[in-house]
């Protein structure tokens, strides 16, 4: 149950949505740059959170998900190349580039080995091994939440530096 809330906590934490308010009518300027990084970090922390829920239901295909995730990486990571650089926002770009590779490696380190046991779980249910799931989880969880934070911490520097306001929901709200 402990891990769920951490899960649940995840997605609205990572997933929370920033939109912006700003002075500019210029729809190139930082406020438009921020929505594009920030609609990008949304979709694949929706896909990476969409993963580590299914841990918790034994009828999700977890296998199935985990492919999909890693898909959304590359994808990401391919759309984040074709945006544009906004001057002065280079570490909020570089943020981004280390969120997403945080992403990714958490995938192939943890994810590999929750997909691997959480199979083995619906052969053969142990608790050896779902107590394994739960530290993969805790893990992954930790992992992903530290490369958030500074995402979070980038994204408030570059809307410091170019006089716009972040503000946030998360998906209950």
């Amino acid at each position: 149950m402990y891990r769920i809330i951490k899960c649940m906590y995840l997605f609205a934490a990572c997933s929370t949505l920033f939109f912006t308010a700003c002075d500019s009518d210029n729809p190139d300027d930082a406020c438009s740059y921020n929505n594009q990084i920030v609609v990008l970090q949304n979709q694949l922390t929706a896909d990476v959170d969409t993963f580590l829920q299914s841990v918790s239901y034994p009828e999700a295909n977890t296998a199935v998900l985990y492919q999909s995730a890693q898909k959304s990486t590359q994808s990401v990571t391919e759309k984040l190349k074709l945006i544009k650089q906004f001057e002065g926002g280079t570490a909020f770009y570089i943020e981004t580039q280390n969120y997403i590779k945080a992403c990714q490696n958490t995938l192939l380190d943890e994810g590999t080995k929750i997909v691997e046991l959480k199979a083995k779980l619906s052969l053969n249910y142990n608790q050896k091994d779902l107590m394994l799931i739960n530290q993969y989880c805790n893990v992954f969880y930790a992992k992903i939440k530290a490369a958030a934070v500074k995402f979070d911490k980038a994204q408030l520097d570059f809307a410091d530096k170019h006089h716009f306001e972040v503000i946030t929901y998360s998906k209950n709200d």
